[in-house]
């Protein structure tokens, strides 16, 4: 069953449309890119999966108990605390009483009489909820991304405050991570430990990213928004030649195919990069990587 799923979904802005009878169904374990140009409607699906925008009509549908945690591109201006405070809010009950525990902490530290009989408290209630390793995931996050966790969030660059938003997001624990542009702002280093930790941790996700390298390591399933209408590639392990396009018609004029298919091709050509990496003769898009590429040259040129 789904995790997530998109049935008959249109949407329009000012009488333009932006969704048009979309049907999109994310399963577990999907490592999904989403493509499209600008204003084609990536954000907008992103939230309406998010359940931030509602549409016209149809229906989304979200399994029972699936939780969707949703890391945007526009930073909320309304937050406030330090970044320990908004990471831990992410987890809920559990994350607000692992805050007091480490505001009694503090406490502690700057020699409160009354801190040490509240700690033994708050243990308790760590114990009870076996919230101890939540706090070890937290303390991870934070190492791995650089962020201090007295920072306070009011007084943050908008490249730290992404940063605080974007641990908040994986330390959330969520069955599906929508993520829009998450390596912007990111060091290299940080976006090879991000790389490696979604691909560990097997978090279902749905991404947007310019990120060429990102996107090669990470999808194992293409999709791009054009024109309201979604175009799907399966691309499980190119290499083992299982890449399908599916639902993909194109009606409309030379030019509309073309415009519509440029970020297709560049991506399929990271695709194929990745087969001639490691296998490139049992990859069956290695025999047209030639052909692809002069196509999109030539496509490059028109487009320009």
């Amino acid at each position: 069953m789904a995790l997530v799923s998109l049935q008959n979904v249109s949407l329009s802005f000012g009488g333009t449309v932006i969704l048009e009878n979309l049907n999109l169904q994310i399963e577990k374990n999907q490592r999904i890119c989403l493509l499209g140009r600008n204003g084609a409607g990536k954000t907008t699906l992103m939230r309406t999966l998010a359940g931030e925008v509602k549409p016209d009509s149809g229906t989304v549908q979200t399994g029972t108990d699936v939780r969707v945690s949703y890391f945007a591109q526009n930073i909320p201006l309304d937050l406030q605390g330090s970044a320990f405070v908004i990471i831990a809010d992410a987890l809920g009950e559990s994350g607000r009483l692992i805050v007091s525990y480490h505001e009694a902490e503090n406490a502690l530290k700057a020699g409160s009489p009354d801190a040490a009989e509240e700690l033994e408290v708050l243990r308790q209630q760590m114990d009870k909820l076996e919230a101890w390793k939540l706090l070890d995931d937290i303390g991870r996050i934070i190492s791995r991304m650089d962020i201090d966790a007295d920072w306070r969030y009011e007084s943050l660059s908008g490249g730290q405050k992404r940063r605080v938003l974007l641990a908040a997001a994986l330390v959330s624990q969520p069955d599906v991570l929508l993520l829009d542009e998450p390596t912007n702002h990111l060091d290299i280093d940080t976006i090879a430990w991000l790389e490696d930790f979604l691909l560990r941790t097997g978090i279902t996700i749905l991404f947007v990213t310019h990120d060429r390298m990102l996107l090669r390591r990470l999808a194992n399933r293409i999709i791009e928004v054009d024109r309201g209408r979604i175009y799907d590639w399966e691309c499980n392990q190119c290499c083992n030649g299982s890449c399908s396009q599916n639902g993909c018609t194109v009606n409309g004029d030379l030019s509309d195919a073309l415009a519509g298919n440029y970020s297709w091709i560049n991506c399929s050509l990271c695709r194929m990069d990745r087969c001639h990496e490691t296998n490139a003769s049992s990859c069956k898009w290695s025999t047209i990587k030639k052909s692809l590429c002069s196509f999109g040259s030539a496509l490059w040129l028109w487009r320009t």
